[in-house]
């Protein structure tokens, strides 16, 4: 998977651009992810930071760094 990706949240509030191959794919089920998305797996697809832009919206999203883990989950406040 190679050059951009645009996606928006499902109200279209918020959209952002992927550049590039991801830098990681999979499938987990440790404990650090069950604990932050609250699911006992997920499927993962991950870009380094420097290849994502948001294009639309980013006042609108909402931030949750977790307090002991080094994980953060981003969403639409709508």
């Amino acid at each position: 998977m190679s050059g951009s990706h645009d996606l928006q949240c499902s109200c279209g509030t918020a959209a952002i651009r992927l550049e590039g191959a991801p830098r990681v794919r999979g499938h987990c089920h440790c404990r650090a992810c069950r604990v932050l998305l609250g699911v006992p797996f997920h499927s993962v697809t991950a870009w380094n930071p420097e290849q994502l832009a948001v294009t639309r919206g980013g006042g609108r999203l909402l931030s949750f760094q977790h307090p002991s883990l080094s994980m953060k989950k981003v969403s639409c406040r709508e």
